[in-house]
């Protein structure tokens, strides 16, 4: 975790607009903890949180502090918990209550005359636009995603809004190379965050498989016949070709001697498929490892694979009981996941479901995956990266085929296979 600490003064933070981002804040937790007008509620808090980030990012100067790791997590668990949820302000007096609990080194760069706001590192660049070498990650590359390999629905995903704008962070992410922000500080309200994770599986499909190889146009050498002008020339010459002359219908059933030559030709031919790789930040500030798009050029979908019917977790839907076979992650396990970063939890979902794949390919043969999803995102994403990771695989495309099954209604629907 990265945080970034912004001090700001005492005049500005007696200023209406702080002071009413503040105290919307703090009412909005107060009514959420009283189950009062959730969903309002719940926008309003965050409105109210960007609102106290955008004034302190925009009165920030070079005495901002970075705090990283475990000091982090403490610093924010220390300063900035009101009422079992965090805001990103905390006041002059709470500050100087807890100064002497902060380690020594934050001691001596957190000064208690001021107020303090914060904000998770990762997302600072949608504030303002990355400068200098310490941000040369972000930098947009000059060779850009080649979106008519995708097979993408323009007219699909124009008439839903939340899938547009999945896709839309997608393509900002592997164009820029900044994470897929899990909040969206730009959209604002409930607009903020990625979407669930049916439509982030149904959008990250379609950046994964090419509906073609790449191809390039190339300057090739190619072998060419032609006239081979000195022999021909010689043969022209030679007493015996003179000699019949006289009789032009044998010399005309001479064909002309012929030679090799390698001639440049402009050609459309296949590339290499370089896989364009994106993370995802998650709402504490952990980051993910890398998930490859543009990587899985087309195949044919496998059969007579052997079918297995797994629930991603366990005891979260227990009508799937009867409907699957095993679950590919157990509940348990992953709460013991939620004392560290949302990242790690990814990582154990990516580490479990890899092997758990292989190891069932590598007894079977080949595995036909009805993969029912029960939530928790993180979950989800890791899952699929390891899908994603094996199928780029060789020796495993043709084997192994994943059909997700996403809640809806009282059932289930099915969508397009990934393999």
């Amino acid at each position: 975790m990265k945080l970034l600490l912004v001090p700001i003064s005492s005049a500005r933070c007696r200023k209406r607009d702080m002071s009413i981002a503040v105290d919307q804040a703090t009412d909005a937790i107060r009514r959420l903890n009283k189950k009062m007008d959730i969903a309002r509620e719940r926008k309003r808090f965050i409105l109210a949180c960007e609102q106290i980030q955008n004034i302190a990012l925009q009165e920030a100067s070079n005495n901002t502090i970075h705090v990283t790791g475990q000091n982090a997590h403490n610093l924010l668990q220390l300063l900035f918990s009101e009422k079992n949820s965090q805001i990103p302000y905390i006041g002059q007096e709470k500050l100087k209550q807890s100064m002497r609990l902060l380690p020594d080194e934050l001691k001596n760069a957190i000064t208690p005359d001021k107020g303090l706001v914060a904000i998770l590192e990762p997302f600072q660049d949608n504030y303002f636009p990355p400068k200098g070498d310490e941000y040369s990650h972000n930098k947009i590359s000059k060779k850009q995603p080649d979106y008519s390999l995708c097979d993408v629905n323009l007219n699909v995903i124009n008439k839903n809004r939340v899938l547009e704008r999945t896709h839309k962070q997608i393509r900002h992410a592997m164009e820029t190379g900044q994470p897929l922000g899990w909040i969206n500080y730009e959209a604002g309200g409930m607009e903020a965050g990625l979407a669930r994770h049916q439509v982030i599986t149904r959008a990250l499909k379609d950046y994964v498989v090419l509906k073609r190889r790449p191809t390039a146009k190339k300057k090739v050498l190619v072998p060419k016949k032609v006239i081979d002008k000195k022999k021909l020339s010689e043969r022209e010459n030679s007493w015996w070709y003179r000699l019949l002359s006289f009789a032009p219908f044998i010399t005309n059933s001479f064909h002309p001697p012929m030679t090799t030559i390698k001639v440049e030709e402009t050609r459309v031919v296949e590339i290499p498929i370089e896989p364009v790789h994106i993370s995802i930040t998650f709402r504490d500030g952990s980051i993910s490892e890398q998930f490859p798009l543009l990587c899985l050029p087309p195949f044919s979908q496998p059969s007579g694979l052997p079918v297995i019917r797994a629930a991603l977790i366990s005891s979260r839907h227990f009508e799937l009981d009867s409907e699957v076979d095993l679950c590919l992650l157990r509940n348990s396990e992953i709460n013991r996941q939620l004392g560290v970063s949302i990242a790690e939890q990814e990582r154990y979902a990516f580490e479990r479901v890899k092997l758990f794949i292989e190891g069932f390919v590598k007894r079977k043969g080949g595995l036909e995956l009805y993969l029912y999803h029960t939530g928790l995102e993180a979950a989800v994403i890791g899952t699929y990266r390891a899908i994603v990771t094996l199928l780029c695989t060789p020796k495993m495309r043709g084997k192994l085929m994943v059909i997700p099954m996403l809640p809806q209604g009282n059932g289930y629907n099915s969508l397009s296979s990934w393999y």
